[in-house]
């Protein structure tokens, strides 16, 4: 499979790459966020280990993902999507952060799995902690991981965010 570059700035540069075809909501999560770090990938792997899956989008996971279901993987990414993790200043409309954010889980068929490291979509309302799986100030996103029924391979896709304060 072959990679694409579409950008790359700070720290010697997140990629935005393309292992599998992606809607054009990853093009525009890639134009709207363009001043943080990102990963925005879809990719098939032949395990479903999630740490196995984290590190081949460039993440330390360490055990630090805690499994979601699919509504709880869209509020999280529509609250990534929406306002900035560092001033929670707004980045994009909410309407529209929880339409790209649908688009992505609507990817992944029923039984996929969900992963996250925070509760993003709760922050400001409970105590709040998140782990981090990058060397930025505040990271968080989804990674997915769904059976591809094709000799064994696993579907996994990924949007991870990075904010520097």
């Amino acid at each position: 499979m072959t990679e694409r570059k579409l950008h790359s700035e700070r720290r010697g540069g997140p990629e935005y790459a393309y292992n599998l075809p992606m809607g054009n909501w990853q093009e525009e999560i890639a134009r709207v966020r363009r001043a943080t770090g990102i990963r925005c990938r879809l990719l098939e792997k032949n395990t479903s280990d999630v740490d196995t899956v984290a590190r081949e989008f460039g993440l330390q996971p360490s055990g630090r993902l805690e499994p979601v279901d699919g509504l709880t993987a869209t509020a999280v990414l529509e609250a990534l999507l929406w306002k900035d993790m560092a001033y929670q200043y707004e980045i994009m409309p909410r309407d529209r952060a929880r339409e790209l954010a649908r688009e992505f889980v609507g990817t992944f068929p029923v039984g996929a799995r969900f992963f996250v490291n925070a509760r993003w979509d709760l922050r400001g309302s409970a105590p709040f902690s998140w782990s981090s799986c990058t060397s930025a100030t505040f990271d968080g996103g989804v990674i997915a991981i769904a059976s591809d029924k094709k000799g064994g391979q696993w579907l996994a896709g990924c949007i991870w965010l990075e904010d520097e304060d």
